[in-house]
């Protein structure tokens, strides 16, 4: 099970330095990143999120993390630091109304920091191939972990989740997909975060504040964020290593609360990011008509 795969991993990366987990405390924030589009914005819209969503092609919905997170460190030397990226996180989990866990807790986003991704990324492999074919584990393929691993990006991810019923309830293997009913088909499932791996290439991150590399990983850690999405052009902090936005925008948090805000029991991704849209939308247009 995912479970027991992920506690031999927490075992095994002990060797990487002590984990900090979570706590919170309040963080400042500053403006938004201004671009200029040349194409419709509900367009522009559609496009930024259809890019940004990450859900593997079987799957027929979006995940999102249920009631809270844990984020924990490893790799780290500085505690301080490795506390005060909780400490961001933490803040961007709040927002959603997600809980975040106290010091100690058992961490579902693993954050590995190392100056030798490559030994890191090839001794994950053989554990991440383990659990691809698992019962009731929606993560990404064989292609994409050969990307994981080959990938020279800053900071690279990989997510699970896990099939629920619509209450979010754990579900037997009998459990149909769908009820039939005279009025309409209604999906009896969801998809559920359960376990995000970060890993950070420290050589190359060392030089970022602490709140922009803390805001990066909690976007890529809250939502199912497609590690080969073309976002340039677009406002968001997916573009921090292109010399873009160092924080996360108002683009990306509307995206993170039109996802949380989405039907999690739905007919398709497709209702899921049309919600996502709407939101992102309502928010452009309230910010327009409170001026500057």
């Amino acid at each position: 099970m995912l479970v027991r795969v992920f506690t031999v991993w927490l075992a095994a990366l002990a060797v990487l330095g002590t984990a900090v987990s979570a706590r919170a405390q309040n963080a400042a924030e500053s403006g938004d990143e201004v671009v200029v589009y040349g194409k419709p914005l509900e367009d522009i819209v559609r496009e930024f999120v259809g890019e940004l969503s990450g859900a593997p092609q079987a799957d027929s919905q979006l995940a999102r993390w249920d009631r809270g997170i844990c984020p924990g460190i490893y790799g780290l030397k500085d505690r301080q630091t490795a506390e005060r990226l909780i400490d961001r996180m933490a803040v961007r989990a709040f927002e959603l109304e997600l809980n975040v866990g106290e010091p100690g807790c058992s961490p579902d986003i693993v954050i590995l920091f190392t100056d030798n991704v490559s030994v890191l990324t090839a001794g994950l492999r053989s554990r991440l191939e383990r659990v691809l074919n698992e019962r009731n584990v929606s993560t990404f393929g064989r292609r994409e972990l050969a990307a994981f691993v080959n990938s020279d990006a800053p900071v690279r991810w990989w997510t699970f989740a896990s099939t629920k019923s619509r209450l979010g309830l754990d579900i037997g293997p009998d459990l149909g997909v769908y009820d039939l009913s005279p009025s309409r088909v209604r999906p009896l499932t969801r998809q559920d975060m359960s376990k995000t791996l970060i890993v950070v290439n420290a050589n190359l991150t060392r030089n970022l504040r602490v709140g922009t590399l803390g805001d990066y990983l909690a976007m890529v850690s809250l939502a199912q964020i497609d590690p080969e999405a073309e976002t340039a052009g677009y406002s968001t902090i997916l573009n921090l290593f292109a010399g873009g936005s160092t924080e996360m925008t108002a683009w990306d948090r509307s995206y993170l609360e039109g996802l949380y805000g989405a039907t999690r029991a739905a007919r398709s991704i497709r209702q899921q990011e049309a919600e996502i849209r709407r939101t992102i939308m309502n928010d452009l247009d309230e910010t327009a008509a409170d001026g500057p």
